[in-house]
């Protein structure tokens, strides 16, 4: 009922009207381009971690930061703050652990040295706030922008549609959770696309075997203007790529299996986020 009661058959409606993907593919596409490799259903068993094309990031340069923006907002007031589930494992959010710690808190470090340009170790946490916060409390700390940006949160219809958030790539599959990733206030929408396209950074860097040290190889950009031109470079000198920050937060995260794996491009990517039949 998350669309309200008079949409409560829809993903029914749907099926009936049209069939599920196979059937759509097979209808449309199968006698043109035979259904293989990104196009078949993902069973677990391999990986899902796969940046999707930045396109031609010189073209014309973008005004830059929207004014009253969340982005013109966390520049004005000199650091992010970055929100960690306190029940997320992947955040290392408990008992005898640093809240400082964690694939969470290494993410909001990439986020705050693409926003700042800045990349030093030693500034790191004048740059970035790390809160403990709850699910239950995460939307309304976005909507009030006490919180810039919340993770690992489950991607899925509720906390989308009732939760008014938006999600990066997913960060983490979790056997438990699901797809957890970084989630934002939904009604921002340059803000959203600054995160996404950090996280899709990331799995990009790790693609091409970009490094910290390497971290000149990532491409400019003037999709949020000409300050940020660097900002793909700062993101991956400041915390390395997907595969690095895994490496960091392996004790906590296990290892690295299935849909937590890159994807080539000749695997299967296709999957249901969860939550439509909760």
């Amino acid at each position: 009922n998350v669309f309200g009661e008079q949409f409560k058959n829809m993903y029914v409606n749907a099926i009936k009207a049209v069939g599920n993907y196979r059937e759509i593919y097979e209808r449309s596409m199968e006698t043109t381009i035979s259904r293989q490799g990104l196009n078949l259903i993902n069973d677990k068993t391999s990986g899902l971690m796969y940046s999707h094309p930045f396109g031609n990031l010189l073209d014309d340069v973008s005004p830059g930061r929207e004014e009253g923006g969340i982005i013109d907002a966390i520049f004005e007031r000199g650091y992010l703050n970055c929100g960690v589930l306190n029940q997320s494992t992947s955040g290392r959010i408990g008992a005898g652990k640093s809240k400082t710690s964690g694939m969470v808190v290494d993410y909001c470090y990439a986020l705050s040295a693409g926003i700042f340009k800045n990349d030093l170790e030693n500034t790191k946490n004048e740059r970035t706030k790390i809160l403990s916060v709850s699910l239950t409390e995460a939307p309304t700390l976005l909507e009030n922008r006490e919180v810039d940006v919340i993770g690992l949160v489950e991607v899925n219809i509720v906390n989308d549609v009732t939760g008014k958030m938006s999600f990066s790539q997913p960060i983490y599959f979790s056997d438990q959770k699901g797809p957890l990733a970084l989630a934002t206030y939904q009604h921002d929408t340059q803000w959203a696309s600054f995160v996404y396209w950090t996280v899709s950074a990331i799995i990009y860097a790790e693609e091409e075997n970009i490094s910290q040290d390497t971290s000149r190889k990532m491409p400019l950009s003037n999709v949020f203007g000409s300050y940020h031109k660097t900002m793909l470079r700062h993101i991956i000198s400041a915390v390395g790529n997907y595969g690095d920050i895994y490496n960091r937060n392996i004790d906590t995260l296990g290892p690295r299996i299935g849909r937590n794996m890159l994807n080539t491009g000749d695997d299967p990517q296709l999957y249901a986020f969860p939550g439509i039949i909760d």
